[in-house]
């Protein structure tokens, strides 16, 4: 009867925990996007608008390209499709420039252009892949946004001085996580979900044409001779791109 009495007891202990999740779920749908409404993983999908100036396919040895992300501490989450009043965000971004000579290899652009980042540079790391040299700066977004307001922002110029084929990449990077990719920052989110392996996506995207369909060649370069496929199939990869404000264009 005592074992009996102890079964009953978890019994309604375990009914009152789901219920209660259930309920939070339900309660916070509207919130918290519609991964949350289905019962995925509750995961912010912040937008952050990125430009190319000028906008081309082909550019001259010589020409300056720069490139800008530029919005204020109100952000667009994709998920829940409203707009979250984010300061002092905790970005960890990171920008990529691959070069493609056109003799089968690719290259780190960032050590065949001349560049200047008007941002702050928290790392310089260059990563061996496969024989091949990719470099990562990993920055951090200005406290500043469109005219004065608060908001962030983001600039790089660059000097393209040789020829060949590029493509470009701003990647942010989930941070501020353990060794099973779960968030140990500071920073409060309202949406997440204590089982949550993600906190959010960053999804740099270009405003503007990107060019990469043009360039499906030197994409699966990426895929195969960087990432050694880990990262997917070169159609993953473009879309990887895409979401890290992929660019391709040629100088000539």
């Amino acid at each position: 009867m005592r074992n009996l009495s102890k079964i009953l007891w978890c019994l309604l202990f375990l009914t009152l925990v789901v219920g209660c999740d259930q309920y939070d779920r339900e309660a916070h749908a509207d919130e918290c996007g519609t991964n949350w409404r289905a019962g995925n993983y509750g995961v912010y999908e912040f937008f952050c608008p990125y430009e190319v100036h000028p906008i081309k396919q082909i550019y001259s040895v010589g020409d300056t390209i720069t490139i800008t992300c530029e919005m204020t501490d109100t952000i667009y989450d994709e998920n829940s499709q409203r707009d979250y009043h984010i300061p002092d965000f905790p970005f960890r971004s990171t920008f990529t420039m691959w070069y493609f000579p056109g003799n089968g290899e690719v290259l780190s652009g960032l050590r065949y252009t001349s560049w200047e980042l008007d941002s702050i540079i928290t790392d310089r790391n260059y990563v061996q892949n496969s024989g091949k040299i990719s470099d990562h700066i990993a920055f951090r977004y200005h406290g500043q946004g469109p005219g004065t307001g608060a908001g962030y922002y983001f600039r790089i110029d660059i000097v393209l001085d040789t020829v060949g084929t590029f493509i470009i990449q701003a990647e942010d990077l989930l941070q501020q996580s353990d060794i099973n990719g779960r968030y140990t920052g500071d920073y409060k989110f309202d949406c997440m979900l204590p089982e949550s392996p993600l906190l959010y996506q960053i999804k740099n995207r270009l405003t503007h044409e990107d060019h990469l369909d043009d360039y499906d060649d030197e994409i699966e370069q990426i895929t195969n001779d960087v990432w050694n496929g880990t990262r997917g199939d070169a159609g993953y990869q473009k879309i990887i791109l895409r979401r890290s404000a992929g660019y391709a264009f040629e100088v000539r």
